[in-house]
């Protein structure tokens, strides 16, 4: 940045307070947008920075109702995350939007293990099969297989 003139300086300063953007300043006094931009940054330090994008659809409440439901088990998938804040706010969401919300907050989607379902009389049989066999040695184990 060359060095700029007092006067030019107190020209920036007063249209920036007047409320004017960068590039309308830049325009008006032949004083780079980025010149523009750190007298700004000097003059108003504490002044946040727009971060641009388009808002979010759902407030942290929403994000909490749907890490509730998937947490209490009322929503098995996202899809049905969805259908149910759907049915409660105004502006629908899409199933991606949920999906970032769970994986924000790690949770991640897997396919449950089938297992075979052990009923109380296999329970019993299994117990009785490992109590007869618990003192077995690893050399009568070697001659079973």
């Amino acid at each position: 940045m060359r060095p700029l003139s007092a006067a030019k300086r107190t020209q920036v300063l007063s249209l920036l307070s007047s409320g004017l953007s960068s590039r309308d300043i830049e325009h008006q006094t032949d004083v780079s947008k980025s010149t523009v931009s750190i007298i700004a940054k000097d003059y108003q330090p504490d002044k946040e920075n727009h971060p641009g994008g388009r808002p979010q659809k759902l407030t942290s409440m929403d994000k909490r109702a749907v890490l509730s439901l998937v947490r209490t088990g009322k929503a098995s998938t996202a899809v049905e995350a969805a259908k149910h804040i759907n049915s409660i706010i105004p502006e629908p969401v899409a199933v991606q939007t949920i999906r970032n919300v769970l994986k924000d907050d790690n949770l991640k989607a897997y396919t449950k293990k089938k297992r075979p379902y052990l009923s109380p009389k296999h329970r019993k049989a299994r117990l009785a099969f490992a109590l007869k066999y618990e003192n077995w040695t690893v050399e009568d184990r070697k001659c079973v297989l």
